[in-house]
C-alpha cells in the first residue's frame, strides 16, 4: 500500500489545496463542504478516507488542466 495520506498531508499537500480550489470555483459546488471535507481529513478524522479526498484533488486538477470553467 502506498502511503497516500501521508503524502497528501506532506510533500503533495500544496497540490491538493490547489486542486481543491479548482472545483470550489465551479458555481454549483458547494465550497464549504470540500473546506469541511479538507479540514477533518487534516485533523485525522478517518470517517474521510485519504480516498475519497483524492478523488476531489484529481477531479481538480482535471478542471485545471482542460480549463473547465463553471
Amino acid at each position: 500500500v502506498l502511503p497516500y495520506e501521508k503524502w497528501m498531508m506532506g510533500e503533495l499537500k500544496s497540490f491538493c489545496i490547489e486542486n481543491l480550489n479548482e472545483i470550489k470555483n465551479i458555481s454549483y459546488v458547494n465550497a464549504k463542504g470540500i473546506d469541511k471535507l479538507w479540514h477533518e481529513f487534516e485533523k485525522g478524522n478517518k470517517r474521510v478516507s485519504w480516498s475519497r479526498i483524492w478523488h476531489l484533488v484529481t477531479l481538480g486538477n482535471w478542471i485545471k488542466e482542460n480549463k473547465i470553467e463553471g
